[in-house]
């Protein structure tokens, strides 16, 4: 934390010139402009790959490029970013917010850019987007931080920088917005998302000054919907949410196996070269994959299918459905891989390219089963991408409009809202939590927002009421006190009347002092002792209302009562514990 007397004469002249609205209003302009850069660097980056790499680099070398990727990542981030490690992508930064106050590490300002940009680079087949919130996210903690404000407005800021690095990597400022304020920032009043609005707009503005801000797939051949399309469109976004479930369980599945690997090295040599394999044969796995959709979109399916290498596939609709059904099983692991291997990078974009590769295939299909139908081919493409974002990411709102924003389709938005809501629906049902959600709750870390209550609501708060804690009866003395204390294995006792009503709880820290003076054993009551508990569990509260009363309290235990009689002890860590057994058996 800075302390030097210049900067506190100073903080304190802006605390005094600026009023902590206004304050946050000018940090959420500066965050913009940061996250903003950052883009225009990844974008530059980006580009000069996407034309370059694929046509420069002999096809040989495809077996290598991934391998020497993943090594290099995982080899910084042992030997520079060891401490930010784990808290890298998405989750990190809903980890930070929910375990660590808020604050996020500085090093994550700048190494994100840095190992997602040398994934990418080497064929990592993941996106941008994790590590630009990422990016984002620590500028607004840190920028936060340096202005020591409190836990509210750091969270506040780090939505802001959320906002700034979708909308300056998409060139989709509302989806942006959208995004921090379904994912990040889900509890965030309507009142205080000014500061997010103006850090989108920034990071949006600075980013087109020096990069063209062209939709990343320019749509020409998008034709309005009819009724006649509505049980197409349904019927996608049933596919879609399908496809999301078997996303997430490839992804989780690919992650468990990379574990049975222990040491760094391994898992780099294994996935490496797996997915140097993959790519060989399949080059649109290359990095976020986005050329493959724009080939699909342009109706130039000739050029996916010459860049492919698999033996045998010639020209022809059924060698190209079955090429891009290929692609819409291996990119999903392909992105896996990727991240088990040691690279950084997200999900966001292999979800996007997947559901497109979906929605294309889908149509196609149709139309060459069913010729009369004569669908849309590029308008089911958007629909799909759209479909399997929501599910995959579990933000319906976020993929409606970064695929209406990224292609700069806005009259296809009514399809979308049906296919994102229907995929999102079947997802949710199946499986209630995200892919970032389970990766939390599986190491125990509860996060405080929507998805929270999908495993909270199967809860029953009096399955978890612990008994074994020894009580006291309002007038005993100190003495019988430490006859009980010798007896027990706990360091709190709750102090009851002759009808069991609760008055107090004494803990065995705050009485250590005077339990080993046996002079002031028949002297003090344990009356004088006691306190009032932090809170008290009412028998009936939800499982989500008692986690509230924790956090408030910052208690590990607190008393359950029934009317005001005393009927035991709930404990935080019992909770975590049949949280992750219930995880277990959802996801």
């Amino acid at each position: 934390m800075f302390t030097g007397r210049a900067y506190l004469q100073v903080l304190a002249f802006i605390q005094r010139k600026l009023r902590p609205g206004s304050l946050i209003v000018v940090l959420s302009v500066l965050i913009g402009l940061a996250v903003g850069m950052a883009a225009v660097g990844l974008k530059t980056l980006l580009h000069f790959f996407e034309a370059n790499v694929l046509d420069v680099f002999p096809r040989f070398t495809f077996f290598f490029l991934p391998l020497i990727g993943v090594f290099l990542v995982a080899a910084i981030n042992r030997s520079w970013f060891r401490e930010s490690a784990q808290e890298q992508g998405l989750a990190g930064v809903l980890y930070a917010i929910s375990r660590k106050n808020a604050f996020i590490r500085s090093s994550l300002m700048y190494s994100q850019l840095l190992l997602s940009s040398i994934t990418l680079a080497f064929g990592g087949s993941v996106g941008f987007e994790a590590p630009m919130v990422v990016t984002g996210s620590a500028w607004g903690s840190g920028i936060a931080r340096f202005f020591r404000l409190d836990f509210r407005s750091r969270t506040l800021l780090i939505g802001c920088g959320t906002a700034a690095g979708i909308s300056a990597i998409f060139n989709a400022p509302i989806a942006g917005v959208i995004f921090a304020m379904e994912v990040i920032l889900p509890e965030i009043s309507t009142a205080r998302f000014i500061p997010i609005l103006i850090s989108a707009a920034m990071g949006n503005l600075l980013s087109s000054l020096f990069i063209d801000n062209e939709a990343i797939f320019r749509v020409a051949d998008v034709m309005p919907i009819g009724w006649s399309d509505l049980f197409w469109v349904l019927l996608l976004g049933l596919l879609g949410g399908l496809y999301a479930v078997w996303f997430s369980r490839t992804v989780r599945l690919t992650g468990k196996s990379m574990s049975r690997f222990r040491k760094w090295w391994q898992k780099a040599l294994a996935g490496g070269l797996l997915l140097g394999t993959l790519l060989y044969f399949l080059p649109p796995l290359y990095g976020e994959g986005y050329i493959g959709i724009r080939s699909l979109i342009n109706n130039d399916g000739l050029a996916l299918l010459n860049s492919s290498r698999i033996p045998g596939l010639g020209e022809g609709t059924f060698n190209l459905l079955l090429l891009i059904s290929g692609l819409l099983l291996l990119k999903p692991l392909a992105a896996a891989i990727t991240v088990e291997a040691g690279g950084v990078g997200g999900k966001f974009a292999p979800s996007v390219v997947s559901g497109g590769y979906l929605g294309f295939a889908f149509a196609f299909s149709l139309n060459a089963l069913l010729p009369q139908l004569d669908l849309n081919v590029v308008n089911y493409t958007l629909f799909g991408m759209g479909a399997v974002l929501s599910g995959v990411m579990h933000a319906p709102l976020t993929a409606i409009f970064l695929i209406a924003e990224i292609t700069g389709s806005y009259n296809i938005i009514v399809p979308l809202m049906l296919v994102s809501a229907v995929a999102y629906f079947i997802k949710t049902y199946m499986q209630p939590l995200s892919l970032v959600a389970g990766k939390l709750l599986k190491a125990g870390d509860l996060i405080h927002n929507d998805k929270d209550r999908l495993v909270l609501h199967d809860l029953e708060l009096s399955k978890f009421i612990e008994k074994d804690i020894q009580p006291i009866v309002s007038g005993s003395s100190l003495g019988d006190l430490v006859k009980l204390i010798a007896n027990c294995k706990r360091n709190i006792f709750p102090v009851l009347s002759a009808n069991n009503e609760l008055l107090g709880v004494i803990l065995l820290d705050d009485i250590r002092k005077v339990m080993f003076d046996p002079a002031r054993y028949n002297e003090l009551r344990v009356d004088e002792l006691m306190q009032s508990p932090p809170a008290e569990v009412e028998l009936g509260s939800s499982m989500e209302e008692v986690m509230q009363l924790f956090d408030q309290t910052s208690a590990w235990n607190l008393p359950v009562v029934k009317e005001g009689i005393y009927l035991g002890f709930i404990s935080k860590s019992t909770i975590f514990g049949a949280y992750r057994s219930q995880l277990k058996q959802e996801v």
